[in-house]
């Protein structure tokens, strides 16, 4: 599962892309949303992680290879463990 973000000045807000592709690299899902405004790029990628991830469990997904921009939000989420 891949996901981007985007930030948009006027008007404020972030727009979320995520999508998701089988081993083979066939797209099982796809979704994109517009979102709140966020205070920089750090918490846009968070925002947009949890909104990937909310995606998947929420289509029955529970086995993912999560890939993001930000070294820091993925180091992070290796971190916290897997989601149950």
């Amino acid at each position: 599962m891949n996901f981007n973000v985007a930030m948009f000045t006027n008007p404020s807000a972030t727009g979320f892309g995520v999508i998701i592709r089988n081993d083979k690299g066939e797209v099982m899902a796809a979704s994109s949303a517009r979102g709140a405004p966020a205070s920089g790029s750090e918490e846009a990628e968070v925002l947009a992680c949890c909104h990937a991830v909310e995606f998947a469990l929420g289509l029955g997904f529970r086995e993912l290879v999560i890939v993001g921009d930000s070294a820091t939000v993925m180091h992070n989420i290796t971190d916290f463990g897997t989601f149950s």
